[in-house]
């Protein structure tokens, strides 16, 4: 499937993280972890299953220390699904959702720049996706593109590949995209292209941004 592209005017509107270092912000959330009667557990809850039960969406909003604890003791576990999958599976079995509260997640810190760029409200194109890319100056406009949350996740886990910047690699296959446009061959993804090229991103502060309206009370 194509990446969308968007051309025109745009409004630019953890412990270890440098922001003079370009890094790889990953895992890009942590779930806190909970303590009950001396004891702390410690959910074991991938990037993928955080970004599922922050978009899960139910009639019935319950906290998350009340719903994972529920499930945690009901025994209501999917060995062979992992515990992310199986605790949102119980979640959508029940008609629930969470209700956030900032003391019960952490954002990676590159994602708390005021440089991350943000979709504009109105963005058509932008509906259901959770990160901001920069748009970037390719030939004399300025063009943005849209990755869908899946895809950027699989970029922060890329397990090898030579190093380059994130905005680089951007530049690079947009122009190679108006030559597959040029010549009616159809375009790779992104996220394809990358793997293909054997590259690994790195990302600057103020290249990508995360956004969910309504996460936390």
């Amino acid at each position: 499937m194509k990446q969308k592209l968007n051309y025109g005017r745009i409004h630019l509107s953890y412990t270890d993280f440098d922001v003079n270092t370009p890094c790889i912000p990953y895992p890009f959330i942590k779930i806190c972890p909970i303590k009950i009667n001396h004891k702390t557990i410690r959910p074991e809850l991938s990037p993928n299953d955080c970004l599922s039960l922050l978009k899960l969406k139910a009639n019935e909003v319950i906290s998350f220390r009340d719903a994972y604890l529920e499930w945690y003791f009901s025994h209501s576990w999917d060995c062979d699904i992992g515990e992310g999958r199986s605790f949102l599976r119980w979640l959508k079995l029940h008609h629930r959702s969470i209700k956030w509260t900032g003391s019960e997640f952490r954002l990676h810190d590159y994602f708390l720049s005021p440089l991350c760029p943000n979709h504009e409200q109105q963005d058509e194109m932008a509906k259901g996706l959770s990160f901001a890319i920069k748009p970037v100056w390719v030939e004399k406009r300025f063009i943005k593109l849209y990755l869908s949350d899946e895809s950027v996740l699989s970029l922060f886990s890329l397990p090898f590949g030579e190093e380059e910047e994130f905005m680089e690699l951007i530049k690079q296959y947009i122009k190679m995209r108006f030559k597959w446009e040029g010549w009616g061959a159809p375009s790779p993804t992104f996220l394809d292209w990358v793997r293909a090229m054997a590259k690994r991103p790195l990302f600057h502060p103020g290249d990508l941004g995360f956004h969910l309206q309504d996460i936390t009370t």
